[in-house]
């Protein structure tokens, strides 16, 4: 995959991205409206530096007569989709690559690390919307990169040219080669003739999430991008693009078996998360005194991606909220994701035979 890019970074996260639409749109307008610089200032704790002055971005503001367009949601953490304003008038680095094919596209990207400063292999996910640079990990070293499946032509070009896959010519010459399949070049084939980029994305997608692949590799893994190993069995390459379109369904938040909950939210309150308490013996995750999600197994409690130890986390970043009834779905739609990747990644290991592939 040619083109990549790290993922977006806004050096004020705390204005530029928030929980809610309603939220980022009301600073969007009082950035654009009649305070001084010194009372925005005061009020978001904004300060200068090298690529964002404040007087600059409010000019470029009110004189975009398109602003609406850079209200989006984005993935911020894992799982944790939230709302910012995708402009270099809130952010020094949106990224170009991301605002050519991903911004407002019909398109997915692969999030991975290109080195690890922890143990273990764990630096990848999938999103469908623009990601920042620690929604894999936040440690400098592990920040992660933005690989995106398809290649959009300019906006305003002359010719109404077709999106193309992010694949290198000749990877998808000798993959063609071994599969004996026929390359198209959008959607999917129908796998007994025909493959293209979403069934590559996805075979490529549960290799990366194969415990064997992740524990076989791992002193290559920490230290550069993954490598795709190739097979020469069309029967093994259908049976894990299969898995890995399911696994990327559930990463994406988009398979039905989503909404058939395995934990509960027995107690009302006022949703206030003041503190993840985890019970192991009652498998209750407690959020105050007296509310918990109950049914949450220590394995999913515990599962991390990237640096990131999922269900904590994204209670974590809501310290002191009170979640809403949206907030208590999504987080227990997290838990079966969680289960569901783990299910998901045994059997793709055991479907692969034995390493090197055949």
């Amino acid at each position: 995959m040619p083109v990549k890019v790290l993922g977006f970074q806004t050096q004020r996260d705390h204005f530029a991205i928030a929980f809610d639409e309603e939220d980022i749109r009301k600073r969007i307008g009082q950035l654009r409206g009649t305070l001084t610089d010194a009372e925005i200032r005061e009020q978001f704790n904004l300060t200068d530096n090298r690529d964002w002055k404040l007087a600059d971005s409010r000019t470029e503001l009110r004189s975009d007569n398109h602003y609406q367009d850079s209200f989006v949601e984005c993935l911020y953490r894992p799982f944790d989709w939230r709302y910012c304003y995708f402009s270099t008038v809130t952010m020094d680095y949106p990224r170009r690559e991301l605002i050519d094919h991903v911004l407002h596209r019909d398109n997915r990207i692969l999030l991975a690390s290109r080195q690890l400063a922890v143990e273990g292999y764990r630096h990848v996910l999938c999103s469908a919307s623009i990601a920042e640079s620690c929604a894999v990990s936040l440690r400098t070293k592990e920040q992660n990169y933005c690989f995106p499946l398809y290649l959009y032509p300019e906006k305003n070009g002359l010719f109404k040219e077709k999106r193309r896959p992010n694949f290198a010519n000749k990877f998808i010459e000798e993959l063609t080669n071994n599969l004996q399949m026929k390359w198209v070049t959008d959607g999917g084939g129908d796998l007994k003739h025909t493959y293209g980029p979403e069934d590559v994305f996805d075979y490529m997608y549960a290799l990366l999430f194969s415990p064997t692949y992740r524990t076989r590799y791992a002193p290559f893994l920490k230290g550069d991008f993954a490598r795709l190993p190739l097979t020469k069995n069309a029967g093994l390459f259908v049976g894990l693009a299969r898995k890995g379109q399911e696994l990327t369904g559930v990463h994406l938040m988009q398979s039905p078996r989503l909404d058939k909950f395995c934990t509960e939210f027995p107690v009302k309150g006022d949703n206030t998360v003041e503190k993840a308490v985890y019970a192991q013996g009652s498998e209750r995750l407690w959020i105050n005194e007296k509310q918990y999600f109950g049914g949450v197994p220590i394995e999913t409690w515990e599962y991390q991606i990237g640096g990131y130890q999922v269900c904590e986390k994204w209670l974590k970043e809501r310290k002191g909220r009170k979640l809403t009834y949206d907030d208590v779905q999504h987080w227990q739609r997290m838990v079966v994701a969680i289960k569901e990747t783990m299910r998901l990644t045994e059997e793709i290991d055991a479907l692969i035979p034995g390493w090197p592939l055949p």
